[in-house]
């Protein structure tokens, strides 16, 4: 690779040092130097430098200097101080009058001043001009090293064709220094150069069949039912645990089944989430379910009746005598087919039913010789049987139990493949009534028992259970857990619980509480249970967890804690992709101190100009001058990029954005269809565009940018960018005036019910794309979306309803709907006060029992984060728990209100630092079962950057 050239600012005023020459004043030589053979009042005073005098006549005349006398105001501007009046007469000079001398005493000055990307820009377009404009300037080579330079930081951008290019101009302009080693750098760069080349001369299009898809929803939904007949064939676990992971509605059949092996324990702890169960009706009429229900036996039919109606409504006047009928139907049946009976007490939400029901059948099950005689004879005196032996042998083996368990009637019960199931349910059951110590105590002994005993379920369960975990925010209590398991979990789990200690005290430094008191409840759990010695072992080996663990993908450019780190490794980073450290620290840092400051503005400017590659600023830089208001630096920059056109593609993304956020929508958009056209990856940039157009509202680039992403994808499909295009539309119903001239609350007539029919047609169409076992998940996502944005207003909220909801949605998606019903009263001056988040879906007390007898999916459903105003300090375990094991979407909304809530009651800068750090999450591996993969929590630092300053996701 070439040696990059050596670029910096000398001593006093204007100078500067390069390779290939001694200290001399750039701009003063490039200015001077154009004055000499042309009169005129305000030459000759520059001549003689009365640099006030020629300030003072050159703002008097009636016409703006033009020509040699533009650059001598220019000169004495600089000499003033007053660099960016004199950049604006210089670029105003060749704007106005074509005038190459202005443009290149401007791209010295710029370069003199450190700000070498838009100097490096501005030498490239008037070279482009007039190759010989610097045949014989004494500053060639020092511009020939800016040129080698930026090149090579290009080169490691991925921008090879760019670093290509600028290598050649180099050599044209200074032969004499190409040496071996830049002949070497071209040499290298030349096949990737020619690759891009032949890329973008012929850019190969995607294939719709690819993925499987065949571009048919009826192709996909006969290859999904394929699918689903084989998981039917081994087991109900394989069957649910593959509808829940392709969005898929079963068959009534299938339904009944399903609901049947829950009643039996056939699919796990716990129960089912409601959701869960009306994600497998579907768009099915309640009635087809019901027949199918009809077949099943007594006991199981009455169950399974609660469990439809908890997830769909309905059957109030009903469910006593269903769970009367249920329970039933278990009397005279065995201890562990009476435990079922805890299912039907939990479905109708009697809790401590359920825990007697559970507690009464497990004692049942507790072999006389261990009531009576440890030593192996029963209560009688006789020898126990060979299987009460066999089953109590994992309870009896191994270490001993935990102590917050010694003494605790479970430790007798066996642990077999039947008891497991009911055992972690005990141990919700217990920790639901504030007894997290037995709960923990009673979790680690099943592990072990069921370890010891071979059972083939213990693994991922132990898995699920550490994620529950995690979710509540109890990290000790899940690396407790997850040591309790042979193999690699507690060395996959590690990394997170270090990760989930740090944002929760990071979290609690924000908002004014000791981390100590935030963790403490769950610190309790385990010393009860495993002493204080346990804490001794584990406690050195998180301080070290999170040394170099960031899983975040940055691409190639240094991440967001970089810039602000002062290490020379740190500060090596940055240079290599063309970065000013020094610039880019303290852009940031007075970003996060005071984004509307005018300091902040001209600090972030000079960030972004003095990026040599102009590539690696823009996703930072633009962002954070959009969130501070600073639109004239917007506009200043677009338009001295405006007279540069000669930019690789991320570069011209980046001037793209810079136009979309001060309201260029339309040049925008040029910008990005020719930079998508250069770009190595062009889905990316759609990706980054569409983010962009997000983020500065521009809705007609947002879509553009969506259909590029959909153009550049697999298949053609993209379902988080299908659903964001039908987003956009949707939102229309916030500014557009005719769409809310009219409709169903004003008659039904006129162009607003046109464009609301037109809507409730694309919101068809969007739902047909899918196969039809698909289409009630992609109905419900969207309406939880929709349900977690805010409206402009009442009306709007009225209108989305009428466009989303009629009375099918309404049977088929209860909670959702409900989720958005809610929304709309709380934005809605008539709503009623006495309107709170009980029933289903909210956090009332039927809701949340369901979700604590859930799995971790289900105890994100509960979503504390929904409303920041509700929120108080003592929601941080349960936010940063959030962020740790719920779902992407999840996650970033948790970071989101733990952001707001910071700012709301404290300050930033620990919060922020972690954050800065990457958090770590856990997801479950759906290929590999008792498998957590570690991911980043918030996967993304364009999302980190907005958290931070205050925009939306």
């Amino acid at each position: 690779m070439a040696r990059r050239p050596e670029l910096s600012r000398g001593r006093g005023r204007g100078r500067l040092f390069a390779r290939a020459g001694g200290p001399r004043s750039v701009a003063a030589v490039a200015l001077a130097s154009t004055l000499f053979g042309c009169g005129g009042s305000l030459v000759r005073l520059a001549e003689r430098g009365e640099w006030e005098a020629v300030d003072r006549r050159a703002r008097a005349q009636k016409r703006t200097p033009t020509n040699k006398a533009a650059r001598a105001w220019a000169q004495a501007l600089v000499a003033l101080g007053q660099i960016d009046e004199a950049r604006a007469v210089l670029l105003r000079d060749f704007r106005t009058g074509a005038r190459e001398p202005s443009l290149l005493a401007l791209a010295k000055l710029e370069h003199q001043q450190g700000l070498l990307g838009v100097a490096a820009a501005h030498y490239v377009r008037a070279l482009t001009i007039d190759l010989d404009l610097l045949a014989g300037d004494e500053d060639a080579a020092e511009i020939c090293g800016l040129l080698m330079a930026r090149a090579e930081a290009e080169a490691g951008l991925g921008e090879a064709l760019a670093a290509d290019t600028d290598m050649r101009r180099a050599a044209l302009i200074c032969p004499a220094q190409i040496d071996d080693a830049a002949r070497t750098f071209m040499a290298e760069l030349r096949p990737s150069a020619e690759a891009q080349a032949r890329a973008q001369r012929a850019m190969a299009s995607l294939d719709p069949a690819a993925g499987g898809t065949g571009g048919s929803s009826v192709v996909s939904e006969a290859a999904l039912a394929e699918q689903l007949e084989i998981a039917r064939k081994r087991s109900p676990r394989a069957l649910a645990e593959l509808a829940e992971a392709e969005g898929a509605a079963l068959a009534p059949a299938d339904v009944a089944m399903l609901l049947a092996a829950e009643f039996s324990g056939a699919l796990g702890p716990g129960l089912v989430s409601p959701r869960q169960i009306s994600a497998w009706i579907g768009e099915r009429e309640l009635a087809e379910i019901e027949a199918a229900i009809d077949a099943l036996p007594d006991g199981v039919r009455e169950y399974a009746r609660l469990r439809v109606a908890s997830a769909r409504g309905g059957g109030e006047d009903d469910r006593q005598a269903w769970s009367v009928a249920a329970m039933r139907a278990l009397e005279g049946e065995g201890s562990l087919e009476r435990a079922k009976a805890w299912r039907v007490s939990a479905a109708i939400g009697n809790l401590s039913g359920a825990e007697f029901a559970l507690t009464t059948s497990l004692r049942d099950t507790i072999p006389a010789r261990v009531e009576a005689d440890p030593g192996g004879e029963s209560a009688g005196g006789a020898p126990a049987s060979s299987d009460a032996q066999e089953a109590g042998s994992g309870a009896l083996a191994g270490s001993p139990p935990p102590r917050s368990l010694a003494g605790h009637w479970s430790l007798r019960v066996p642990v077999e493949r039947r008891s497991v199931d009911l055992l972690l349910t005990l141990a919700r059951l217990l920790e639901l009534r504030g007894e997290q110590a037995q709960a923990l105590g009673l979790r680690l002994h099943v592990i072990a028992a069921g370890y010891e005993a071979g059972i083939a379920q213990i693994g991922p369960q132990a898995a699920a259970e550490v994620r529950r975990q995690l979710v509540m925010g109890n990290a000790w209590q899940a690396l407790a857990i997850a040591e309790a398991v042979p193999g690699p979990l507690v060395d996959e789990v590690l990394p997170v619980v270090a990760s989930l200690l740090a944002l929760e005290g990071a979290a609690g430094d924000a908002v004014g509480i000791d981390a100590q008191a935030i963790t403490e409840a769950d610190r309790v759990a385990v010393r009860r249970a495993l002493g204080d010695e346990w804490f001794a072992g584990w406690e050195p080996q998180l301080t070290n967890a999170m040394a170099g663990l960031d899983l975040r993908e940055s691409g190639r450019c240094p991440r967001l804690g970089t810039w602000l780190d002062e290490s020379a490794e740190a500060e090596a980073a940055l240079r290599e992709v063309g970065l000013d450290p020094a610039r880019s620290r303290a852009a940031l840092s007075e970003a996060f101190g005071a984004a509307a400051a005018p300091t902040t503005g001209a600090a972030l400017a000079a960030a972004l100009e003095s990026d040599l590659a102009l590539n690696c600023s823009g996703p930072v830089i633009v962002p954070l001058l959009f969130a501070g208001e600073h639109q004239v630096i917007l506009s200043t920059l677009d338009e001295r990029l405006t007279h540069a056109p000669e930019l690789a593609g991320a570069q011209q993304q980046l001037h793209a954005e810079l136009a979309l956020a001060h309201g260029e929508q339309g040049r925008a958009e040029q910008l990005t269809l020719s930079a998508a056209g250069l770009a190595e990856d062009p889905r990316a940039l759609w990706t980054r565009a569409v983010l962009a157009g997000k983020t500065y509202g521009a809705r007609e680039y947002t879509l553009m940018a969506l259909r590029g992403v959909l153009a550049h994808s697999e298949g053609l499909r993209d379902e988080d960018a299908r659903r964001e295009l039908l987003a956009t539309r949707l939102r229309d119903v916030d500014s557009d005036a005719p769409l809310r001239a009219g409709g169903e609350g004003e008659g039904g007539s006129g162009a607003g019910s046109k464009g609301a029919a037109e809507l409730r047609a694309q919101v068809s169409a969007y739902l047909r794309e899918v196969p039809a076992q698909q289409r009630w998940s992609r109905r419900d996502r969207l309406l939880l979306e929709m349900a977690g944005e805010p409206r402009a207003d009442a009306r709007a909220w009225a209108l989305l309803l009428e466009v989303l909801i009629d009375d099918a949605v309404r049977r088929s998606h209860p909670r959702s709907v409900a989720a958005l019903e809610r929304a709309a009263l709380g934005a809605s001056e008539e709503a009623d006060p006495a309107v709170g988040t009980d029933g289903m879906g909210g956090m009332g007390s039927e809701g949340a029992i369901f979700a604590f007898l859930g799995d971790a999916d289900a105890l994100c459903e509960l979503a504390p984060w929904a409303r920041v105003d509700a929120l108080d300090p003592q929601s941080i375990p349960i936010l940063a728990g959030a962020m740790t094991a719920c779902d992407p979407r999840g996650r970033s909304r948790a970071a989101a209100a733990m952001v707001a809530l910071g700012r709301r009651d404290g300050e930033l800068e620990a919060l922020r630092a972690r954050l800065l750090a990457g958090p770590l999450a856990v997801e479950a591996d759906i290929d590999q079962l008792g498998v957590l993969r570690v991911t980043p929590a918030v996967p993304s630092e364009a999302s980190i950057l907005r958290l931070l300053a205050g925009l939306d996701l």
